[in-house]
């Protein structure tokens, strides 16, 4: 089969496109300080700088003397390692500072001790090996742009703590820095390469895992369009059925049946939606905050006419922004769920105010706060929220709701923040930039 100038061209044009589009994704999917920072992963990381500092101050010093050691440095190192233990006993301490602080910690550890260890001993062979080893170990431990950028920086202030301190053995020959530097410069490549590897196949196998998320869900339509014909068929037996007592009891049993269906349909809506978050539609609407709010407390599928009946609109000033209606139809459907399950596991009665959405105007910005009273959010807690696969609801949260709130509303310009409220309770606030009213 031959192939033509022109298609090769255009084959290549196309790979060289799907590049660049991976490339931007990877680049502009968030910032992770550290990777996969579960409570065992941390302990153990911690229990590995603790001992292995103390190890290799004892052999450095006193097995397989180097020409040079310190105490000090390694002392430090143990502490951080201690704390990293602590972290990983104590999870409910781990958030988004913690993370960062740990982030700095190995950053610290890895490439700025580790470079001024190898310049402080002249560079031989035992530190290299060290520091080519590190170079490649920071780059599984944190995420691949902090990697590349926190090793160059690193670098630098290794640097300039040696110029400024010491003496220090010198290199021993002209020519070996140079090597030394060609080695490290392949390594840190190296490091760059498998970094943004591991971060497109983790992005992959997010991609897969959302996408059989949402085909479980579609797949449930299935039994629930029987559930509607088997309403439907109740339906028409009732209207056929000469016992009157029994008309009353088959006519509730096909309207529960019916409301079920409608209410699980919406909320399969809703996981497909949330499943969504790698590949959002993206359409201009001219949205009006009051009719959006009205729109999807009509459709919301509540369980009572006492779960609809807790809400209040507060329309202070209305306003209109630019957006895809379909996803913050999504949006509020999230914000109201998890407004319900807070009350409950707060016990609430469901009292009339319990949760309330406002909609105001702040300067140039439209303002859509959510308010409940449920069982609250803790403060350390504001920004994980928003976390891919982070839940408060152990048994029954898959963590993408808020995630896919947070991409959506960031998608327009805007921003979703939360904040706790008095001794429990809390408030989502969506700030958006408005527009001139619908004429």
């Amino acid at each position: 089969m031959h192939i033509t100038i022109q298609q090769f061209w255009d084959t290549a044009s196309l790979k060289l496109h799907i590049f660049k589009v991976s490339l931007r994704n990877l680049i502009r999917s968030p910032l992770e300080p550290v990777l996969h920072a579960t409570p065992s992963r941390l302990t153990w990381l911690g229990i590995y700088a603790l001992l292995a500092n103390v190890i290799f101050y004892i052999v450095w010093s006193i097995v397989l003397p180097q020409p040079y050691e310190n105490g000090s440095i390694r002392a430090f190192m143990v502490t951080f390692g201690a704390f990293m233990i602590y972290l990983g006993l104590r999870p409910r301490h781990i958030n988004p500072f913690t993370l960062s602080l740990i982030g700095l910690i190995f950053w610290l550890q890895l490439p700025v001790v580790t470079f001024f260890m190898y310049l402080a001993n002249g560079g031989n062979y035992v530190w290299m090996s060290t520091l080519t080893a590190m170079i490649l170990v920071y780059f599984v431990l944190v995420d691949w742009r902090i990697a590349t950028l926190g090793t160059l920086a690193g670098f630098l202030c290794s640097g300039l703590a040696y110029l400024l301190t010491g003496p220090y053995p010198p290199f021993p020959g002209d020519s070996k820095w140079k090597v030394d530097l060609f080695v490290i410069g392949f390594v840190w490549g190296a490091g760059v390469v498998i970094g943004m590897s591991a971060a497109s196949r983790r992005k992959l196998q997010l991609s897969h895992m959302l996408t059989t998320i949402g085909i479980v869900a579609h797949e449930l339509r299935t039994p629930l369009s029987a559930i509607g014909l088997i309403a439907d068929a109740t339906d028409r037996f009732t209207d056929t059925s000469t016992d009157d007592t029994l008309k009353p009891k088959l006519k509730d049993l096909a309207d529960r049946t019916r409301l079920l269906t409608i209410q699980m349909n919406a909320l399969i809506d809703m996981q497909i939606a949330n499943a969504s978050i790698e590949n959002l539609r993206v359409r201009q609407d001219r949205v009006l905050a009051s009719a959006l709010v009205s729109d999807v407390m009509n459709r919301y599928p509540f369980k009572s006419s006492k779960e609809k009946n807790c809400w209040q609109i507060d329309i202070r000033e209305d306003f209109t922004f630019v957006a895809t209606k379909s996803l913050f139809d999504q949006v509020l459907f999230n914000l109201t769920k998890n407004a319900l399950n807070a009350l409950y596991k707060a016990q609430s009665d469901l009292d009339s105010g319990s949760i309330k959405i406002e909609i105001m105007v702040d300067g140039q910005y439209g303002i859509l706060a959510v308010h409940d009273k449920g069982i609250g959010i803790e403060p350390k807690l504001h920004n994980t929220v928003f976390e891919p696969f982070f839940s408060t609801n152990e048994n029954t949260g898959h963590g993408l709701g808020l995630t896919f709130c947070k991409r959506v509303v960031n998608g327009v310009d805007g921003k979703l923040t939360v904040r706790s409220t008095g001794p429990g309770g809390a408030s989502f606030i969506v700030s958006l930039p408005r527009v001139n009213a619908i004429t």
